[in-house]
């Protein structure tokens, strides 16, 4: 346990700092492993290109990753694209004889857009996009005070966006895309789990469960897009910082060990959740009629979108309860470079092979995982197909595979005891389905 403890004002109780950090490791959404919160790409060519995406894009997943590209649909253009994600091994084991795998080894999303000419050079497009966390559930833990128990965190972020494109020259293409992003989470930490020490309070503990806490925020993107030479796209994406917020809905505290039962506290608001501040870099190289080869290079601020976790619940519906409930746990991050390769190979006329791979070091200190909140994947590697008849439909399809990672850390201000260890290695399949006019 930590030596410092979670404050009850107006009350006389001091939470333990253990039960303040599984609060604020559940806010924070707890990907299987991509680029840090993010997915590695938006759409299946993105993806299966590696995310090497910033001179590449020229459809409505541009919304998302360049919005200058959405110049280059030339026509009206809808596509659909969805992914379906299967956990290998993500897993969790700590000094309690855990060694488990998420129960919910299945992630589905999904998302889609449509842009059309608006003027003259000028182009309108609208989609929306699963930004990442596709939560984590263990559903039968064995704690650090006799019991067993749900440890459960399952958030998203997605965004509605609408940009603009403009052809400025027929060397350079320029973009912006405004965005909704939303955030949503439940939890569930040790929810049945209920222990008063009265001779050490820091020995205490009371589940807790979160439901509907929520966010929309706004969001910002612009791009660019350079053709130096017929063979060239030199490519440059910027975006802000979308800092997180969530709130409403309502935390219940599982006071049973005072007498008190199930108390649901009706305001909550969690703190420290941001999506981060990109600088992306960009080139895209047609070597030859066959072979188009992309790179990505992205600096991602996590240290400040990854901040200090602070939850406070207030409005009880027990009098006897303590009116508020306040908590703050320190996490560390540091600002990551992500690089990303594709290649694009025409086997013949409308086929072409697609591969890629990315890799961004994982963000947090080891002092700031979790079982719920451990992304630790570092290394992907894409392949797939893309079909474009002459009908003008089209058809990108492949397969993303995080490779196995495996972390031992030590989160002093978690019941795990000091050799936890976190595991993820998955498999995604990803399709596109596009129509041009």
């Amino acid at each position: 346990m930590a030596r410092d403890a979670l404050e009850v004002a107006g009350g006389r109780l001091r939470f333990p700092a253990c039960a303040a950090a599984l609060w604020a490791c559940a806010l924070a959404p707890p990907c299987w492993g991509s680029n840090g919160l993010n997915m590695i790409g938006f759409g299946a060519e993105s993806v299966l290109m590696g995310g090497a995406d910033a001179a590449l894009a020229r459809d409505t997943t541009a919304l998302n990753t360049n919005p200058a590209g959405l110049a280059g649909s030339r026509g009206s253009r809808l596509d659909l694209f969805t992914g379906l994600a299967r956990a290998l091994d993500v897993g969790h084991a700590d000094a309690f004889g855990n060694d488990l795998p998420v129960s919910n080894r299945w992630a589905l999303i999904a998302g889609g857009g449509h842009t059309r000419p608006l003027a003259a050079g000028w182009f309108i497009g609208a989609g929306f996009f699963v930004q990442g966390g596709a939560g984590a559930r263990f559903e039968r833990l064995n704690t650090a005070f006799g019991t067993q128990d749900e440890l459960t965190a399952l958030t998203g972020i997605a965004k509605a966006a609408l940009g603009l494109g403009w052809q400025a020259s027929e060397q350079l293409s320029l973009g912006v895309s405004l965005s909704a992003v939303y955030a949503g989470s439940q939890q569930r930490v040790f929810p049945q789990t209920s222990l008063f020490d009265p001779t050490d309070v820091r020995r205490s503990f009371f589940g807790t469960r979160l439901d509907g806490a929520s966010t929309l925020q706004p969001g910002l993107r612009w791009g660019l897009q350079w053709r130096p030479h017929a063979d060239w796209v030199l490519a440059a994406v910027a975006a802000p910082r979308v800092p997180l917020p969530l709130s409403g809905g309502t935390l219940t505290v599982n006071y049973g060990a005072l007498g008190l039962g199930a108390v649901r506290y009706r305001s909550v608001r969690l703190d420290g959740l941001s999506l981060p501040r990109e600088y992306t870099l960009g080139a895209a190289w047609q070597a030859s009629p066959q072979t188009l080869i992309s790179v990505k290079v992205s600096r991602l601020a996590w240290a400040r979108a990854l901040a200090d976790q602070t939850l406070e619940a207030r409005a009880p519906d027990v009098a006897a309860a303590p009116p508020v409930v306040r908590s703050t746990q320190r996490v560390q991050a540091n600002d990551r470079t992500l690089v990303a390769w594709g290649l694009r190979q025409m086997l013949s006329p409308g086929v072409a092979v697609l591969a890629g791979f990315n890799r961004m070091r994982r963000p947090l200190f080891d002092a700031s995982l979790s079982p719920l909140f451990a992304p630790i994947g570092e290394n992907h590697l894409t392949f797939g197909l893309n079909l474009r008849p002459e009908t003008g439909a089209e058809l990108t399809a492949g397969v993303e595979v995080l490779l196995p990672r495996q972390v031992r850390y030590n989160n002093p201000d978690l019941p795990f005891g000091r050799d936890t260890q976190a595991r993820t290695h998955y498999v995604a399949l990803h399709a596109m389905w596009s129509w041009r006019w």
